[in-house]
């Protein structure tokens, strides 16, 4: 199954190499190991594996999830999809392409 995440906010950890986004949980369950939707701009579709889900607040309102990227190009473009205020699809597995 997976879920659907409300983002609050997102940063970058450059130490870590972590971009993450917290925020709600909406529907479903999200988990380490899933997969996170991102739409850029003029790119299409990709998609970022979650490696940590951390709630940062005693009444597990508000969930942290995290995603590795490789180089600081990626990040740039993480940061740059300004997610504040959308909803995004998390899937356990990689969706199949229709080709």
């Amino acid at each position: 199954m997976g879920g659907n995440f409300e983002c609050k906010a997102s940063f970058a950890i450059a130490t870590c190499r972590l971009f993450v986004i917290s925020g709600r949980i909406i529907e479903g369950s999200i988990k380490a190991g899933m997969f996170v939707t991102l739409s850029e701009p003029g790119c299409g579709v990709s998609y970022a594996r979650i490696v940590c889900v951390e709630s940062i607040h005693l009444d597990e309102s508000i969930v942290s999830l995290a995603m590795e990227y490789t180089d600081d190009r990626e990040c740039r473009m993480l940061v740059g999809l300004n997610l504040v205020g959308q909803t995004i699809r998390i899937h356990r597995a990689l969706p199949e392409c229709n080709t």
